[in-house]
């Protein structure tokens, strides 16, 4: 559990680091933002890809699943505040791209090298980028 728990950290930790770097790089779109931390989340993903394939799937050690939740939650809270459309309800967007990135994850853990893990990275995290653009 202790070895999860790192792992969620240092994907969050790496998310916070690239969305920091691309708001001091002048970055001011949240959707933008959002896609920087997303994309590294994934890497990181990949980089713990032996513990990160365990810790997505369902054979986490007991008592994993609140963990993972928690790590969710915290997740999700991060994409708060994207709007793309009119949704019907509050953080709607949020659970979307939340999914989306969720989704690369499962395929992130499953590439065979840097570079297959980096394009899809960058297809989740276009898609993102895609459905913001859509609404401008």
């Amino acid at each position: 559990m202790v070895l999860a728990s790192e792992a969620l950290n240092r994907n969050a930790n790496a998310s916070k680091k690239a969305t920091e770097r691309a708001r001091a790089a002048g970055e001011t779109r949240p959707a933008a933002l959002y896609a920087a931390g997303a994309k590294a989340y994934l890497m990181d993903i990949w980089k713990t890809r032996e513990i990160s394939r365990v810790m997505l799937g369902d054979d986490g050690p007991p008592g994993y699943a609140n963990v993972y939740r928690e790590a969710g939650v915290k997740f999700m809270h991060g994409a708060r505040g994207l709007t793309f459309g009119n949704p019907p309800l509050p953080n709607l967007t949020a659970c979307a791209v939340t999914a989306l990135v969720h989704a690369g994850a499962l395929q992130i853990v499953e590439a065979d090298g840097r570079g297959t893990a980096t394009k899809i990275a960058d297809y989740f995290t276009g898609l993102i980028l895609r459905l913001a653009n859509s609404e401008e």
